[in-house]
């Protein structure tokens, strides 16, 4: 996928890169889309798999772990 733009900057989309350089026999598939309604359905689809309840207490454990554990390793470093 390449970027491509309409209307002086104004419109922009991503198109098929093959298809931009050789042309409509270069692929098969959709000559464009709208920047703006891929990239939402990519981070619309990205939010639903990844920010489900059960995985966001997995990520804040692990990272309360990790801070524990890092601040344990700071204090026996410290000079007593």
């Amino acid at each position: 996928m390449t970027l491509r733009t309409g209307k002086g900057g104004r419109y922009r989309y991503y198109a098929c890169s093959i298809k931009a350089r050789q042309g409509e026999t270069g692929c098969k598939g959709r000559s464009s889309t709208p920047m703006e309604k891929l990239d939402s359905l990519v981070a619309e689809h990205l939010a639903d798999r990844l920010l489900q309840p059960e995985r966001l207490g997995e990520i804040l454990a692990s990272s309360a772990t990790a801070v524990r554990s890092a601040q344990n390793a700071d204090a026996s470093t410290l000079p007593r």
